[in-house]
């Protein structure tokens, strides 16, 4: 660059200072560019940078304790504060007790396979020995036989397919004074477990997801009203700083849909929050958080402050884009007219001439042709801008181009 502006060589030579400090600038640009191509911004980079050092360090903890077992206590109290439900401040969230930390639902998740995944393996190799009947005695024979239906009543709890009807264990062959005494101990323990549970399994996932679905509705609600008053009020801003923002622009076509430029906006800001691996994260904790008013609340919050940051810049983005298209058609349209035979737009019969039209009386007349072919679908100040827009048409004899505006 330099040694093709011999005037700028020279006035950096002339400021060595400059010059140095230009160069540094230049020199760890092209050092930190290619890490720019991964990270939005310094918060991204250090929360990849946080969370890479996090799952190193949980790993290794976990390989620890498979060389030494009595670590393994220390590796699941580190694998379990990944689960660990926050409040807005950051601080661990505790459950009724006032002592033991409140779990999100994404670890009973995992929680709840794994111990599917058990039973589910021990019924299977149970369920083996049985049949192969190569016991030494029958009271080992009886053991494996107990063993299997204590899992058959955990996997039933789980809801795991394993323990479905048509399934149970065959006590066909058992001696008719041992039979009774384990047909007795599974009634007791179906007695139990219906007199705990109150609730079918079936009802209780159903009122959870009426709970979950009525929270997020009410999130749902509260965010958009948050979103829309960014945007109302980013577009009342732009107004007042002097640009023309059409009112058809807010305006739903249906009257069920939002308009399209807001479809379009919101869409944007979409793509560019999840394109953020740290907010992303923050939403999908939120997210996990117990289906209560709290939770609502938090997510609200969250969502706001993303509206503020991110919403304005893009609705001044895409309203630019807008008017920017806008004056290419109407700069088209006006080079295509003039270069055919003006036709002045009629007004109670003959149209006066070019020459006639006064800055004043076009505007008049042109204000008077925008109240009469729009009335009250658009508002005074869209009306002002497309009467500003005919009236040149008018002064030039061109006829109006009603489709453009």
């Amino acid at each position: 660059m330099l040694t093709k502006n011999e005037a700028l060589k020279a006035a950096l030579d002339a400021h060595p200072e400059q010059r140095n400090a230009l160069m540094k600038m230049a020199r760890e640009h092209a050092e930190f560019a290619p890490i720019a191509k991964h990270f939005p911004d310094e918060n991204a980079a250090v929360f990849a940078k946080e969370t890479a050092g996090n799952y190193v360090a949980l790993q290794s903890s976990l390989m620890g304790a498979v060389q030494n077992p009595e670590t393994a206590g220390a590796a699941y109290d580190m694998f379990l504060s990944h689960f660990q439900v926050v409040d807005k401040d950051g601080k661990p969230v505790m459950e009724a007790d006032g002592v033991t930390p409140k779990l999100g639902d994404d670890y009973y998740i995992i929680a709840d396979r794994t111990i599917d995944t058990w039973i589910k393996g021990s019924m299977e190799d149970l369920r083996a020995r049985i049949d192969a009947n190569k016991y030494t005695s029958e009271e080992a024979r009886e053991r494996d036989q107990q063993r299997l239906l204590a899992y058959q009543f955990l996997s039933e709890d789980a809801g795991d397919e394993s323990a479905a009807p048509g399934d149970e264990l065959d006590l066909s062959d058992i001696p008719e004074d041992k039979r009774a005494r384990i047909e007795k101990m599974q009634k007791d323990l179906k007695d139990r477990e219906a007199a705990l549970n109150g609730k079918s399994k079936e009802q209780q996932t159903q009122e959870q997801t009426a709970l979950v679905q009525k929270n997020n509705q009410a999130f749902r609600s509260k965010a958009g009203a948050k979103a829309k008053a960014v945007i109302d009020s980013t577009v009342e801003a732009v107004r007042k700083a002097g640009a023309y923002v059409p009112a058809y622009l807010l305006e739903s076509t249906d009257g069920k849909n939002p308009p399209p430029f807001v479809a379009k906006v919101m869409q944007q800001f979409q793509d560019s929050v999840m394109s953020d691996p740290k907010t992303r994260a923050d939403l999908i904790d939120l997210e996990l958080l117990p289906p209560t008013d709290e939770k609502v609340s938090r997510r609200v919050e969250y969502m706001d402050k993303l509206y503020q940051k991110t919403l304005p810049r893009l609705i001044k983005a895409e309203l630019r884009a807008i008017a920017g298209k806008v004056k290419a058609d109407v700069e088209a349209h006006t080079k295509k007219a003039t270069s055919g035979t003006p036709t002045p737009e009629p007004r109670n019969g003959s149209a006066p001439s070019p020459s006639s039209w006064t800055v004043e009386t076009s505007i008049k007349e042109a204000s008077r042709l925008v109240n009469e072919k729009f009335g009250d679908r658009i508002d005074q100040s869209t009306k002002n801008m497309y009467a500003q827009a005919a009236a040149r048409y008018l002064r030039n004899g061109q006829p109006i181009p009603w489709d453009k505006f």
